[in-house]
């Protein structure tokens, strides 16, 4: 059984690594966005589709 200034101690670590979590999460959200950002800055608009090709005609056969 842990004693009490030994369970106080691993709170305060327990405490101490997520706010770490948080805060990395936080920098790498904020890194994820900007990128996200300029790169569509860089491109312009988020790329369009490419346009579908365009249907075959149903004609008569070339050489007939």
């Amino acid at each position: 059984m842990k004693t009490p200034t030994q369970q106080r101690t691993d709170e305060r670590d327990n405490k101490r690594v997520l706010r770490w979590v948080v805060i990395a999460i936080v920098v790498l959200l904020v890194g994820v966005l900007t990128y996200n950002f300029l790169a569509r800055e860089r491109t312009g608009a988020a790329p369009a589709a490419p346009p579908s090709a365009p249907a075959p005609q149903n004609s008569a056969a070339p050489g007939k």
